[in-house]
């Protein structure tokens, strides 16, 4: 599948054989297969389930995923909860996302970088983070923007202002422009040319975005990359990876080492590695048979399986365990995420813990985190805008966002907004000014409202309204990001939902 994530607002979209799409301004995704998918707050309400609760309804979120277990979110920020044999946390101001079961995950800038991945490329090179993941593959970041090589196989070169960035395996990638033109194949054709950015991911699909925020590159024998100013991040397995941009170094390897020293943050993210971060922001530690501390203003997080975790910072204190107890006391919010665990998280960062026997972590303030078993998921850039997709196809170039996903079916996008058409067997327009979406397979999606209004189905029901984006993405599974403003609500045989006090704000946060 493919997973990309590009535009500020965010668009995700992870299917395999489902629908998502996301065009409003803001951005409305709603992803189900036999569940149903609601956003209506200013902040975000989404209802995620299958034979599942949720429910969030403090004025910023209050989210709650459960699978025998209870979690609750309601800070400023965003509590985020997700879990099926996974450990998920999230609590600094620029968040630190790490979402592993033999996979590397971090999100740490401000805008997000995320890596999820099970033999899975994952990238997100927003101006704080770049993030680079190989199989295989080399990966480096130098330039003050950030110049990125990965490679199976392949020469990929930067050297543009902005980023240049060529990615192929038996393709051709190239970009140039001031923005970005990034261009991603397997024997395919990837071309971007709107203002903000283009997206495009496929297999034997087209896939790209070089948009100034983002240009994210996530393929399956493809390779990612991003090399904004602020961050780039490696993550490889049997790679070296390494990023000295004035923001952030990220390091994430199995059998390989992890450091990132900007300003910004630092994460490590580790499976027999070590992780840690010490920026004014966050420091994160993210260990399976590891320690990890965090002891900056922001936030001290310490997520451990047979660990202890405690954080007193002025900001946040978390603890998070299994066979642990998690508390978290700051102003902001109060999360708990639990299977035969506690987990509290009150800070006005965001304490975010989603695990079971897997570490998972986000908190930037646009963030979308996106963790999959067997799938991708990304979404971090300013822009960003996240396609997911198993013989489908994914694509965004609106000055907003403009996905195209498809399984044989066919999408455009031509409104200043956006305009997306996701078909399998189905019809899609979009004309309003902001975005009009029609998603369906044997369903009917449509979009009028100024924000947008989103319906994604498959004998499913999906809607979104709010300002900032409700996305939903499952199979079987249960998958929403609403950064700042949004409650995510992820849950399996539980049910989600939120209805925070504001209206119509969401971003995309995180993914199961």
């Amino acid at each position: 599948m493919k997973i990309h994530g590009r535009s500020r607002r965010a668009t995700m979209m992870l299917k395999k054989k489902m629908k998502i799409h996301e065009r409003s301004r803001r951005a409305t995704m709603m992803l189900k297969k036999k569940m149903k998918i609601h956003e209506r707050s200013r902040r975000a309400t989404m209802m995620l389930k299958k034979k599942m609760k949720i429910h969030e309804r403090s004025r910023r979120a209050t989210m709650m995923l459960k699978k025998k277990m209870k979690i609750h979110e309601r800070s400023r920020r965003a509590t985020m909860m997700l879990k099926k044999k996974m450990k998920i946390h999230e609590r600094s101001r620029r968040a630190t996302m790490m979402l592993k079961k033999k996979m590397k995950i971090h999100e740490r800038s401000r805008r997000a970088t995320m890596m999820l991945k099970k033999k899975m490329k994952i990238h997100e090179r927003s101006r704080r983070a770049t993030m680079m993941l190989k199989k295989k593959m080399k990966i480096h970041e130098r330039s003050r923007r950030a110049t990125m090589m990965l490679k199976k196989k392949m020469k990929i070169h930067e050297r543009s202002r902005r980023a240049t960035m060529m990615l192929k395996k038996k393709m051709k990638i190239h970009e140039r422009s001031r923005r970005a033109t990034m261009m991603l194949k397997k024997k395919m054709k990837i071309h971007e040319r709107s203002r903000r950015a283009t997206m495009m991911l496929k297999k034997k699909m087209k896939i790209h975005e070089r948009s100034r925020r983002a240009t994210m590159m996530l393929k399956k024998k493809m390779k990612i990359h991003e090399r904004s100013r602020r961050a780039t991040m490696m993550l490889k397995k049997k790679m070296k990876i390494h990023e000295r941009s004035r923001r952030a170094t990220m390091m994430l390897k199995k059998k390989m080492k992890i450091h990132e020293r900007s300003r910004r943050a630092t994460i490590m993210l580790k499976k027999t590695m070590k992780i840690h971060e010490r920026s004014r922001r966050a420091t994160m530690m993210l260990k399976k048979k590891m320690k990890i501390h965090e002891r900056s203003r922001r936030a001290t997080m310490m997520l451990k399986k047979k660990m202890k975790i405690h954080e007193r910072s002025r900001r946040a204190t978390m603890m998070l365990k299994k066979k642990m107890k998690i508390h978290e006391r700051s102003r902001r919010a109060t999360m708990m995420l639990k299977k035969k665990m506690k987990i509290h998280e009150r800070s006005r960062r965001a304490t975010m813990m989603l695990k079971k026997k897997m570490k998972i972590h986000e908190r930037s303030r646009r963030a979308t985190m996106m963790l999959k078993k067997t799938m991708k998921i990304h979404e971090r850039s300013r822009r960003a805008t996240m396609m997911l997709k198993k013989k489908m196809k994914i694509h965004e170039r609106s000055r907003r966002a403009t996905m195209m996903l498809k399984k044989k079916m066919k999408i455009h996008e031509r409104s200043r907004r956006a305009t997306m058409m996701l078909k399998k067997k189905m019809k899609i327009h979009e004309r309003s000014r902001r975005a009009t979406m029609m998603l369906k397979k044997k369903m009917k999606i449509h979009e009028r409202s100024r924000r947008a209004t989103m319906m994604l189905k498959k004998k499913m029901k999906i809607h979104e309204r709010s300002r900032r984006a409700t996305m939903m993405l499952k199979k079987k599974m249960k998958i929403h990001e609403r950064s700042r403003r949004a409650t995510m609500m992820l849950k399996k045989k539980m049910k989600i939902h939120e209805r925070s006090r504001p209206l119509t704000v969401s971003i995309p946060s995180f993914l199961y």
